[in-house]
């Protein structure tokens, strides 16, 4: 696998999770780059696409050179505790499909987590 080029104003960023709380962050932050939205539901708004991560993952036409931001979660851990079955689907399944088709691609993945997750008081191991 080749080093991904530096981070460019040309980069295509495909944003996972645009409509969340981090997401809507990221979005306006990120609004001056070449930017691909994804979103759980139709915003009408250009350049963003519609994954619900309850679904398989889409054919997303990324390419080498791509930066994937994947900022779409159950974080709520009450949310978690009343449907596993949908928490493991969106944070676990999802999370790897995705990294998956970026290495493939050779596409870097930024992934991001959570206190309630990774709360810093021991290393975690590659498996968790």
């Amino acid at each position: 696998m080749k080093p991904n080029p530096p981070i460019t104003k040309q980069t295509r960023i495909w944003l996972i999770g645009a409509d969340g709380l981090i997401g809507t962050a990221l979005k306006k932050r990120l609004a001056s780059m070449h930017l691909i939205a994804t979103t759980r539901k139709n915003l009408h708004q250009p350049d963003t696409m519609i994954w619900d991560l309850m679904d398989p993952i889409p054919q997303f036409p990324i390419q080498g050179g791509d930066t994937v931001v994947f900022a779409a979660a159950v974080t709520a851990i009450e949310d978690c505790e009343k449907d596993p079955a949908k928490a493991e689907r969106v944070n676990v399944e999802a999370v790897a499909e995705m990294a998956y088709l970026c290495a493939r691609r050779n596409a870097r993945l930024i992934f991001l987590s959570s206190s309630s997750v990774f709360d810093g008081t021991h290393p975690y191991r590659d498996w968790e």
